[in-house]
């Protein structure tokens, strides 16, 4: 059965693999063969076994059967505009982990909105939105409101993996998809948005630590709220067209305000008693960021808004903060399959999935390539997903 060709379309294959930038070496090695060999199956001098090319359709993200259409489809991946900091006029393209993380976005959002209309179940409407013109402190304390956050309950939050789990909870409440992705190195992307409604996708980079998570989250979700979608590494430090920097500046003045309101920071004892105007001590900053469930640089950051320390010390503490996280290294081990599911996916995505093989809307074999494990792993979700 293994050697049976695949009578596939030369050019259909090319295409597959161009749409999510895949290099020749890549699909080679996934497929088990020399680069030679799959660079005779995209001129169809030669064809690829039947096995072959469904390890190549799993690669390139798109469904088996498409290798046997007659001529390429017109279809491309709609990526969010690119926001980078080194990306566009600096030459650097979309990644092929980027573009892959995407298209898996587009197609768990058409596999939410397929089962809500089976279901016959009313779609929840993200109605909010805001406009550039608006004041971003009065938007973020706004938007406080709007997720139901408290102080009291920020602070109370005992750590910053919890804080970042209430705030996604809080947004997906509100019928924002939101994802991590578990592929893309920190470097190209912190998180981005797709401003299609109903249910808009947030996703961030699971390879970031959780206070920057949090700070991406809110990021995002104020791209949601201007109906923009965004590719993003949070940066406002480059020449950019001065719309693209407007709306970045304006997205992290909003986050910052939700995370951090302006009272709360500036009568924190720590604040409201510091005697030097620019320098802060490690563990004063450190209890700040705490306190608030962000980032140290986030935590800087609002204070250098306030004009309480400089943009010199500023950029010496942000420096310093990206050396420490590149040294940090890597955890041992891993998560069980259905911790990692559930973690990239999403409580509402994996309760939908679940709830819809439970009344037979799916059948097991889709249930499991949605969630992405197998059958054997599904007692494990359920009951992590009932788990508080």
């Amino acid at each position: 059965m293994s050697k049976i060709e695949a009578l596939i379309t030369p050019e259909v294959l090319r295409w597959a693999r161009d749409n999510v930038a895949i290099e020749i070496p890549t699909a080679a090695k996934r497929a088990g063969v020399s680069e030679d060999a799959v660079g005779h199956w995209e001129i169809g001098r030669t064809r690829p076994t039947v096995r072959q090319a469904r390890l190549l359709a799993n690669l390139y993200r798109i469904p088996f059967a498409a290798f046997f259409l007659p001529e390429p489809p017109a279809y491309r991946i709609r990526v969010p505009k690119d926001y980078r900091r080194l990306a566009g006029t600096l030459g650097r393209e979309v990644s092929s982990a980027i573009l892959i993380d995407v298209q898996d976005a587009w197609e768990r959002r058409a596999v939410v909105l397929e089962l809500f209309e089976a279901s016959r179940t009313a779609i929840p409407a993200f109605e909010e939105s805001v406009s550039l013109s608006d004041d971003p402190e009065k938007v973020g304390s706004a938007l406080r409101g709007i997720l139901g956050v408290s102080l009291q309950e920020q602070v109370s939050w005992p750590e910053s993996r919890h804080g970042f789990n209430s705030w996604r909870a809080r947004i997906e409440d509100k019928g924002v998809l939101v994802f991590q992705a578990a592929g893309v190195p920190i470097e190209e992307m912190r998180a981005y948005s797709i401003a299609d409604f109903p249910f808009p996708v947030i996703v961030v980079n699971r390879k970031d630590v959780p206070q920057a998570r949090a700070f991406s989250l809110l990021h995002e979700l104020t791209h949601l709220l201007l109906k923009s979608a965004g590719l993003c590494d949070l940066s406002t430090r480059v020449e950019r067209p001065p719309e693209d920097q407007r709306l970045e500046v304006f997205c992290n003045a909003v986050a910052a305000a939700c995370l951090m309101p302006a009272n709360a920071v500036k009568q924190h004892p720590i604040v409201a008693h510091q005697e030097d105007g620019e320098a802060w001590t490690d563990p004063d900053i450190i209890t700040l960021a705490r306190y608030f469930s962000v980032s140290r640089e986030a935590i800087l950051r609002r204070l250098l808004t306030f004009g309480l320390t400089s943009s010199r010390f500023y950029e010496q503490k942000r420096e310093q903060y990206r050396r420490e996280f590149e040294a940090i290294p890597k955890p041992k081990g891993f998560p069980s399959p259905a911790q990692d599911r559930l973690s990239q996916l999403g409580r509402p995505f994996v309760r939908l999935i679940l709830d819809s093989l439970d009344s037979g809307i799916v059948t097991t074999s889709d249930a499991s390539d949605y969630l992405g494990i197998r059958l054997r792993h599904f007692p494990k979700l359920a009951a992590l997903l009932e788990a508080d």
